[in-house]
Order: structure tokens, then C-alpha cells, then sequence
């Protein structure tokens, strides 16, 4: 098999171990060249199934091919192509069995080395020019040299152009390696991966959550230092005393209490068939009261369809939301401006 991510997880790995089932990978961009199904057996089912819709299209001229032939079309291939025989060559031409290491020429690497780019370490090209050579000459006693001039061919002048270097980047995927998937090392490694991704996305959805307090939070952080002024004494000049400004205290207090008895009177009002406008996780959507119970309400929230839009889920989704996630109590929503069809489907709130 390939090295897709998406092919290799630790539950695979671990049914295949149990079952005595070797798992190998192969090196990237070779399952075309090693894959016996590719080989063998999906080429000519490609082959035949297209003979299939020739002979069909010659016998139906003027008609187009629906999903209601594909049917007997493939059931016209499958029985010529997935034969025992083209199974069993797949795994001889692609070296598996028998074993063939020089099973591919240096002609089937040529494609890796297609892009004419120049090697990293590459010197300095020698600058295009007539080049004269001098030649000795031997048609008399005396060793003279005469100068012969080398024809100076198109590409030198303008020579063919060249890719750019590759850029390097570490944000990509990593190239994956031939390996045998069931070896206990590569298995603790991919349950290791998988463990770490876990963790991450755990962690990502916790610091979601908290996105909602953390400004309260800095806030109120920020509001416990206390301010010292220094204040001259009537007295005497060299005196001095050092007072506690504890005027930001009491208004932190005064806000809090503000903001609880606001809290209290929006949930005060609130009312089972009342819109109302709640936080989660950081976001906030409106929804419907359906049940008030203590310190918390049942609300039945919508989900964003557009600008100021939304609209019901096709799945309620109700939970109980405490008294601090009730914002704001919301009038009644009104259909959206459009079609028929828009207007059912879609509200908008005037005072959101």
C-alpha cells in the first residue's frame, strides 16, 4: 500500500498484526510501477470497458451514455480483465513474485530528473563567445599556431531556460519511507502520532472555550493593582505618608455588582418561547427559550447562514445554557429580504 495518511491509522495496523497480515508501504509515487493491480488488472479493465462503449456507441448512434449503462458495460469487462491469470502476472511484472530486484531499467528513473533545473552545486557557466582554438601547425619546419574559430550554435546565444531552484519549506508534508507498517516499532510509532494529534485538537477545542473570559479575565487582573500616592503633609515638608488608593477597588465592585444585577434582570425577564441572544465557546447565537429551570435555560439555538442570517437547524440542538451565557433577550425575528423560498428559510434579528 501507499504512504497516504489517510490509508494508515493503528486500528488497521493493529487488525492486520492479529491476523497474521504483513503490511508493507512503498515509496512515494511508485504505486503505478508496484501495485499488481495497477499493473495487471485496472489497465486492462480501463481498455476493455472503453471497447465496451465504443461497441455500444457504434450500435446507438446519436445516443449519449447514462448512469443505466455503465452497469452492463462494466459487467461486459470485469469478467476479461479480473482473471487469475492477469492477477498472477501483476505480481511477476512488478518483481513481488518471484523475486526480481532488477526487475526496472535506469530508463523507468528517468522521470524523477524530467525538469531542467540546475544542481545546487553547480558552477558558473562559461560565458557564450567565439571561442579560438589554437591548433599547432606541421605543414613546415617552423611551430607556428594558427587560429581556428568554433561556430557559435543558437543555444549559446540564447540558451534554453531553466526551472528556479526549489524553495524549501518545512510546512509540508514529510515524505514518507518504504516500511513494513506491522513491525512493532512502526506500530508505537503511529499510535505515538496519532496520540499527539489527539492531544493537540484536544487542546485547541479547550482554548476555544476559554476564548469568552479571557478578556474579563485580563480585565480584572489589570484592575488588582493598587495605586500609592504620595502626599505632603500640612505639618511638616519632610513628611511624608503613603496612601492606598482604593478608589479603582470600589469601582470594580460597583461594575460587578452592575453587571450581576443586569445579568439577573435579563434572566428575570426571560420566558419559555422568548429569543434570546447566548454565548458558547466564545461565539454567540440566537435560539428560543424551551424550558427554565433554577439558575439555567433550555435554549434551542440557530446557526448562521450568512450575513445576519440565520436559520434552523435541520437537527435541534438545545442544552442548558447558566445565567451569565444569557446576553440579551432578542424580539422576534423577521423573514430575510428575497424569494419565497429564501424568506421560509432564512431570519434576520433587528436588534442583534
Amino acid at each position: 500500500m501507499d504512504n497516504h495518511e489517510s490509508h494508515i491509522c493503528s486500528a488497521i495496523v493493529q487488525f492486520a498484526k492479529e491476523s497474521g497480515i504483513t503490511l508493507l508501504t512503498i515509496p512515494p509515487h511508485c504505486s503505478h510501477r508496484l501495485q499488481p493491480l495497477d499493473i495487471c488488472v485496472y489497465f486492462p479493465f480501463k481498455c476493455q470497458y472503453n471497447k465496451a462503449m465504443d461497441n455500444w456507441m457504434l450500435s446507438n448512434p446519436g445516443k449519449t451514455v447514462t448512469i443505466y449503462e455503465i452497469a452492463s458495460l462494466v459487467g461486459q469487462s470485469l469478467p476479461v480483465s479480473f482473471t487469475p491469470n492477469n492477477i498472477m502476472r501483476g505480481f511477476k511484472k512488478t518483481g513481488i513474485w518471484p523475486y526480481n530486484p532488477d526487475i526496472f531499467t535506469e530508463n523507468d528513473f528517468l522521470t524523477s530528473a524530467v525538469t531542467d533545473r540546475p544542481a545546487p552545486d553547480a558552477l558558473d557557466p562559461v560565458e557564450p563567445g567565439n571561442n579560438l582554438a589554437e591548433t599547432p601547425s606541421t605543414s613546415g619546419p617552423e611551430q607556428s599556431s594558427t587560429p581556428v574559430s568554433v561556430p557559435v550554435t543558437p543555444e549559446q546565444v540564447r540558451p534554453y531556460p531553466k526551472a528556479k531552484p526549489r524553495v524549501l519549506s518545512g510546512r509540508g508534508r514529510k515524505k514518507g519511507s518504504t516500511k513494513i507498517l506491522t513491525n512493532t516499532p512502526v506500530k508505537r510509532q503511529i499510535e505515538g502520532q496519532e496520540a499527539e494529534r489527539k492531544d493537540k485538537k484536544a487542546r485547541g477545542g479547550r482554548a476555544r472555550g476559554k476564548v469568552g473570559t479571557v478578556g474579563r479575565a485580563g480585565k480584572a487582573k489589570k484592575d488588582q493593582t493598587t495605586k500609592k500616592l504620595f502626599v505632603d503633609s500640612e505639618g511638616s515638608d519632610d513628611e511624608k505618608m503613603i496612601l492606598d488608593d482604593d478608589s479603582d477597588d470600589s469601582m470594580k465592585l460597583g461594575e460587578s455588582e452592575d453587571e450581576s444585577e443586569k445579568e439577573e434582570e435579563i434572566f428575570d425577564s426571560v420566558s419559555t418561547g422568548d429569543f434570546v441572544k447566548v454565548v458558547y465557546e466564545g461565539e454567540h447565537f440566537p435560539g428560543t427559550v424551551q424550558e427554565k429551570n433554577g439558575n439555567s435555560v433550555r435554549v434551542s439555538v440557530m446557526c448562521m447562514a450568512g450575513r445576519r442570517k440565520w436559520k434552523w437547524l435541520d437537527r435541534e440542538d438545545s442544552i442548558f445554557y447558566p445565567r451569565e451565557d444569557i446576553l440579551k433577550k432578542l424580539s422576534p425575528p423577521t423573514p430575510a429580504p428575497g424569494t419565497a423560498s429564501r424568506a421560509a428559510s432564512y431570519f434576520v434579528f433587528a436588534d442583534w
